[in-house]
């Protein structure tokens, strides 16, 4: 597996985090040996991803990235009607499967089903990265290169911050 797979299977991930009826999932994968979790798309707003444009002269400024194929892409929240959506779907089986394995095997068929297919290249970049087989703290982002093979992947559920100020 390369980043662009994960940086795939991330944003489709995220946008079915971003339901609140659904079961947060974190992706877990090996690198050089080790066991990280670690997000491959920073942000998403809307359908696009979303970084900071480092190169504008205001700092708040936004870089979105929107798919290519968004026409097609979008049919994952059609159906016969809403709630029998390949989207809804994935919200209710992300509480509803037992073994996340199962989670993740839906989650790639429908990847496969609805390519991920970005107007430009994402950066190469994990971020918020953390050791899950050792005392390192966590890093808030590493680069790596397009080429770096990723050993495994899992998921695993994002602990719920249930203090709303």
């Amino acid at each position: 597996m390369d980043i662009k797979y994960l940086q795939q299977l991330d944003f489709l991930l995220k946008k079915v985090n971003n339901h609140n009826d659904s079961r947060n999932f974190k992706i877990v994968f090996e690198l050089n040996g080790e066991i990280y979790s670690g997000d491959f798309v920073r942000e998403i707003y809307s359908n696009k991803v979303r970084y900071k444009n480092v190169s504008a002269y205001d700092v708040d400024q936004n870089k979105e990235i929107g798919l290519k194929n968004w026409n097609d892409w979008k049919q994952i929240s059609n159906g016969t009607d809403w709630q029998e959506s390949d989207y809804v779907k994935l919200v209710k089986r992300s509480k509803f499967f037992k073994e996340h394995h199962q989670y993740l095997m839906l989650l790639e068929e429908i990847t496969d089903k609805y390519p991920v297919d970005f107007e430009e290249e994402l950066p190469s970049y994990i971020y918020n990265l953390e050791r899950l087989n050792g005392n390192n703290p966590q890093i808030n982002f590493i680069k790596v290169t397009d080429n770096i093979n990723f050993g495994f992947i899992s998921l695993v559920p994002q602990i719920q911050n249930t203090n709303h100020n």
